[in-house]
């Protein structure tokens, strides 16, 4: 594991012979193991043994190896591998698809399965806000502007709604 060339073979054996990861595993599944040894820097062994399970005295079998298939020797002797960040986006493991990605401001209510959102709005400048116009602010025939038809903004429309209640009041008040 000290060489960086025999750590890289390591990481491409496994990835070739490696199968799926299991909980449980049943003894008598098992028939086949592959050995890879390094005896040198330069020089590997790959055997391939056949698994035998014998009788014990014990619940548990007795394992034996014996030899089996193709066994060769390897020599590491031209190795050029990929620059360091491109080994690296090479070997990336990819996300799990089984695995949902964490969605922001969303929460899901688990007895009931509704889902919520958070929103965020930007502040808005409320003084160029378009007043909607409402038959209920305009003014009497006598001929004044009403409220909803101005398109002043909002900062002026409110400045002048203080002096029109006022104007309300005294109509108000003559017309008795």
């Amino acid at each position: 594991d000290n060489d960086e060339r025999l750590r890289k073979v390591k990481n491409l054996f496994i990835d070739m012979f490696q199968g799926p990861e299991l909980d449980e595993l049943s003894l008598t599944a098992l028939t086949r193991a592959i050995a890879i040894r390094a005896v040198s820097d330069t020089q590997l062994e790959f055997r391939q043994y056949s698994i035998l399970l014998k009788k014990s005295g014990t619940p548990l079998p007795r394992v034996e190896l014996s030899e089996c298939g193709p066994s060769f020797d390897l020599v590491l002797r031209r190795t050029q591998f990929a620059s360091e960040d491109l080994w690296k986006a090479a070997t990336r493991k990819p996300r799990d698809p089984a695995v949902p990605r964490k969605t922001k401001n969303v929460t899901w209510d688990s007895p009931l399965g509704d889902t919520q959102g958070r929103i965020h709005v930007g502040k808005q400048d409320l003084t160029v806000l378009a007043l909607r116009r409402i038959r209920a602010l305009r003014r009497g025939e006598d001929g004044m502007e009403s409220l909803a038809d101005s398109q002043a903004p909002l900062s002026e429309v409110l400045d002048h709604s203080d002096a029109d209640q006022e104007d309300l009041g005294t109509d108000l008040g003559d017309s008795d």
